[in-house]
């Protein structure tokens, strides 16, 4: 098994064999196993096998040890499961940390501005606490903005949380965010990258990573995002894999909002309120049983004190106190009006 877990990662790192060779490879012998069996025996193409030998996979094997790095195999059960079924899926994947989280089918990845705005922060204060009380993974890619504070505000509320780099696992960028990249694996977190160490970042390094981003979670929610961002590639190949995307509408003159629009404009995300609705039910079932009766009253419509202690048959008092509750935990909101409303 060992041997050919390094063949693997030498075919990874081998010139001219992506992920398109390698699985038409795979199809022509029948199995890793059959390939792996016929490089032994010299039966395949010369030039391949002159590519294969002028790499050392001892030498790889000791650079991935140095940095304290791991790697899983497309064919092995380690490797995410949501990402097996993208079609530019990494022959290899390196990471550091605890591999597990990835075998969640309930990934989601966050994903938007390096400038992220008061309102792009609180949605992520709204919507994170509820996916991080379902157990619900977060995925990310380390970048400042919408990225850095949903990798932040998923350990703060004790969450697990994946971030995805564009360079080696073993060298973070930016470089600001390390103390970010090291918290994150001290709390049992999780590091991925398909890029071998010493590898330098280029441009089509960041479109590279997007798509393991996109590939590896079953959602995708766009905060905030310009017109010509990373998050939309992010969002675009969430949509290509077939996989749900969401995103949140946002003023129409303002430049982090432009790409949501656009997103939900073309169909190509959902527009994200009723992912907010989806998350406050899990806060709506821990509500008592008046607490309940308030909340669904005011969202059928039932919007001063006096028409809701009519209909539910609760003193004003105890009703008042009720409300004053559920606005303070953000289900509720009240106008200058005194009418409630359902945040």
């Amino acid at each position: 098994m060992e041997e050919l877990r390094n063949f693997t990662l030498l075919l990874s790192l081998t010139k001219g064999i992506g992920i398109k060779t390698y699985l038409g490879l795979v199809e022509e012998f029948g199995s890793i196993e059959a390939l792996y069996n016929n490089y032994i025996h010299r039966n395949l193409d010369p030039q391949l096998i002159a590519n294969l030998a002028s790499l050392d996979v001892n030498i790889a094997i000791k650079r991935l040890l140095k940095s304290n790095i791991k790697f899983t195999c497309l064919w092995e059960d380690s490797y995410p499961p949501l990402l097996k079924e993208i079609p530019d899926a990494p022959i290899v994947l390196f990471y550091a940390g605890n591999i597990q989280i990835a075998q969640s089918l309930k990934l989601i990845s966050i994903v938007g501005t390096r400038k992220i705005s008061p309102y792009g922060k609180y949605l992520l204060d709204k919507l994170l606490p509820n996916l991080v009380a379902q157990n619900i993974p977060i995925v990310s890619g380390l970048a400042y903005g919408v990225d850095a504070y949903a990798h932040n505000l998923t350990l703060q509320h004790n969450g697990q949380t994946i971030a995805v780099l564009p360079c080696s696992v073993d060298s973070p960028v930016p470089k600001e965010n390390y103390f970010l990249y090291s918290k994150i694996l001290d709390s049992n977190g999780l590091i991925f990258s398909d890029a071998f160490p010493g590898t330098k970042v280029v441009a089509g390094s960041f479109p590279k990573r997007n798509r393991i981003i996109a590939g590896l979670s079953e959602s995708t929610i766009v905060i905030e995002a310009g017109i010509k961002s990373g998050a939309l590639i992010t969002a675009k190949l969430a949509f290509d894999y077939d996989r749900e995307v969401l995103a949140y509408p946002g003023n129409v003159n303002t430049e982090n909002s432009k790409g949501c629009n656009y997103l939900i404009k073309n169909n190509i995300a959902t527009l994200a309120d009723s992912f907010f609705e989806y998350n406050k039910n899990a806060d709506i079932a821990k509500l008592s049983k008046d607490e309940q009766k308030v909340y669904y009253a005011i969202l059928h419509g039932q919007k001063d004190l006096e028409r809701l202690s009519e209909i539910l048959n609760l003193e004003i008092k105890y009703l008042s106190e009720i409300c004053t509750k559920l606005i303070l935990n953000g289900i509720l909101n009240t106008d200058n009006q005194n009418n409630f409303y359902i945040n």
